[in-house]
């Protein structure tokens, strides 16, 4: 009896001290998790796990280890007595130190965050366009994240971009602030303060500040603008439910916002049948003028006739011409030759539109072609390219198949995107002149499998094009860009005359940036667009030499999915490794 009495005594130990052991384990894991910020550190607020509650969780779990190595000591000290069990500690030891390795890679690996993006859009990079952005900021700029009781996943993912987003430039800095709603009065009115508000509506968001430290360190403020949470996040509110993030194009708005002091000009002719920018129908330029407006452009429709001597006015950026379908008056031909001689900037969309009113078709001169030519080097043909839109029709959709090795289309790849164009008017680059440099920035031209794949001809129509004895082979010039030296007046009386430069974009087509063909994913065009408006404009800094621009939307991980792979990547791991050790050294000792 005395020796059952005793067995179950010993029973009882071990059961005893492997309950208190797993137990101490559990709770020292669940300390060195929330230590690390996997479950307490709420994106919404200040950890739910306050720094006695990790006391009383450490004290617990070695307690608890204590009271099983108590209980088993005589056992223990019998069994280290052993010799079997110098192969046990040596195992173990082996294993504890993979485990240490392990953690302080997964530790680093944490602390660190390191981040690949092998997307093939990217999806959570920051894009070429908005990191060239961030890089010409001249001044310091401050971004204070501000949350609530939003979606966790897509604070986290908000966060995560606007980390990725400062690390672009040195002079950003970034903070978050979780829980507004939860601060108390005290750091509310810091908060404030900082933020340099009077009341709390619409705090929740990111709040932008361009400015500089003064020499005693303090921050001086030189503008500043909030973008509420609504506008990052375009969508439904509810957790779990799809929504666009709109944060890049958001912030990117506001910080050209905030440094630029004057906004960009861009005058849009009318008054000849031009596209107009008003619009949203098919043929309209309403998406492009929506963009230029959040880039921080200033559109303005402009009436040559209506101006003194039909002059372009002195603070034109950019004058945009998008398809004439009648002739320009002399005096305008002359008032906008005189504003690109004077050093300005302009861009020009030439449709092949044709005459039927007097006799035979010919096609309509706005009158600047021969000014083109012989100043710009860019000559506009009369005629129209079609390309074959199956084996048996002609359509007059023309696609280019080759990009030029213009800034503009620096990294295009007609493999990985073309620019599409209807009814396209073929244009001719001319020999370069030593004040006048014009390249093509894409080209449409025969395949070697289909030597008719696409021609020109003087006949406005696809039919009658196709049967037109004199048709044209490619290749075929659809766009050009050209830079131009001009002498501008001097910058004080009496000075000197100063050197500048005139850039001029021509295209054979007034569709290719329209609402519905710039809106068509399956084409470059509106890319290679914004990038020729921002090099037409002389804003270089804009251009981007890769086939990156911002998404209206952002894959996020679930906060739960996330707190998820982190335990198995801290501790699931680790714990594997031990488990294949202890199944080592059990096959090894029997």
């Amino acid at each position: 009896m005395a020796v059952e009495h005793e067995r179950q005594i010993s029973e009882a130990k071990r059961l005893t001290s492997l309950v208190a052991g797993t137990l101490g384990v559990a709770a020292l894991l669940v300390w060195a998790f929330r230590l690390l910020g996997g479950w307490s550190a709420s994106v919404d607020g200040p950890a739910n796990a306050s720094s006695g509650s990790l006391t009383w969780l450490l004290l617990i779990g070695l307690g608890l280890l204590a009271a099983a190595i108590g209980i088993q000591l005589p056992s223990l000290i019998e069994f280290f007595g052993e010799r079997r069990a110098f192969g046990m500690v040596n195992e173990g030891l082996k294993v504890s130190l993979a485990f240490a390795l392990v953690c302080l890679v997964n530790w680093l690996a944490y602390r660190h965050n390191p981040r690949w993006d092998v997307t093939s859009d990217q999806l959570y990079s920051v894009s070429a366009e908005a990191r060239a952005l961030a890089e010409s900021i001249p001044l310091d700029t401050r971004l204070f994240l501000i949350t609530g009781p939003r979606s966790p996943d897509r604070v986290v993912a908000t966060r995560d971009y606007l980390e990725a987003f400062v690390g672009t430039n040195p002079r950003f800095e970034l903070k978050v602030v979780g829980g507004a709603h939860t601060l108390n009065r005290e750091r509310f009115l810091e908060l404030m303060q900082e933020l340099e508000r009077e009341t709390g509506e619409d705090i929740e968001g990111l709040t932008v500040q361009v400015g500089h430290t003064d020499e005693e360190g303090a921050w001086k403020t030189l503008r500043s603008k909030s973008i509420p949470w609504r506008r990052l996040w375009v969508g439904s509110g509810q957790p779990g439910a799809s929504a666009e993030f709109r944060g890049e194009e958001e912030l990117s708005s506001t910080l050209r916002e905030l440094v630029e002091e004057q906004k960009p000009k861009v005058y849009v002719l009318a008054g000849h049948g031009e596209r107009s920018p008003a619009s949203f129908e098919r043929g309209g330029y309403g998406y492009l003028a929506k963009v230029l407006r959040e880039k921080n452009y200033q559109l303005d429709e402009l009436t040559l006739s209506e101006q003194p001597n039909a002059d372009v006015p002195e603070d034109a950026s950019l004058l945009l011409v998008l398809g004439p379908e009648l002739s320009l008056e002399e005096d305008e031909v002359a008032g906008i030759t005189r504003y690109l001689d004077r050093g300005g900037d302009a861009m020009l969309f030439l449709e092949p539109t044709v005459e039927t009113r007097f006799g035979a078709p010919k096609y309509v001169a706005t009158g600047l072609e021969k000014y083109l030519a012989d100043a710009y080097r860019i000559q506009v043909l009369n005629q129209t390219v079609f390309q074959f839109a199956s084996t048996s029709q002609v359509g007059p959709r023309v696609r280019n198949t080759t990009y030029g090795d213009h800034p503009i289309v620096e990294g295009e790849d007609p493999r990985q995107g073309v620019v599409y164009l209807f009814t396209a008017r073929p244009l001719k680059v001319l020999p370069p002149t030593g004040a006048c440099i014009a390249k093509a920035l894409f080209t449409a031209e025969p395949l070697p499998q289909m030597p008719d794949f696409v021609f020109a001809s003087a006949e406005p129509q696809a039919r009658a094009a196709w049967e037109d004895p004199g048709k044209q082979r490619g290749p075929f010039e659809l766009a050009a860009a050209s830079t131009r030296t001009v002498e501008l007046p001097p910058a004080e009386e009496g000075g000197e005359p100063r050197e500048g430069s005139s850039r001029v974009v021509v295209v054979g087509d007034a569709d290719w940036g329209s609402n519905d063909i710039a809106a068509d994913p399956t084409g470059r065009n509106f890319d290679v667009l914004l990038n020729a408006v921002s090099w037409a404009a002389q804003r270089d800094h804009e251009v981007v030499g890769e086939r990156k621009r911002p998404r209206s939307y952002r894959l996020v991980m679930p906060q739960e999915t996330l707190a998820f792979y982190k335990l198995i990547s801290l501790f699931g791991l680790p714990l594997l490794s031990i488990l294949l050790g202890v199944v080592v050294w059990r096959v090894r000792s029997q």
